[in-house]
């Protein structure tokens, strides 16, 4: 199975698998409708610029 070093990275800093960091990932693209990586972090820069709002349904 091929680690990016962006998922261990993150995966050693929160103290978790990287597995685990894979699936809570891919769980915030779909969930963001996004293709990618970079796709949802737009759009979190976006929300912290206050351009991009969320509502919880």
């Amino acid at each position: 199975m091929r680690r990016t070093c962006k998922t261990i990275l993150l995966a050693d800093r929160l103290i978790l698998s990287d597995h685990t960091v894979k699936v809570h990932v891919h769980n915030l693209i779909r969930k963001l409708k996004v293709h990618n990586r970079t796709q949802a972090a737009a759009i979190y820069r976006n929300y912290l610029e206050g351009v991009v709002t969320f509502y919880s349904a």
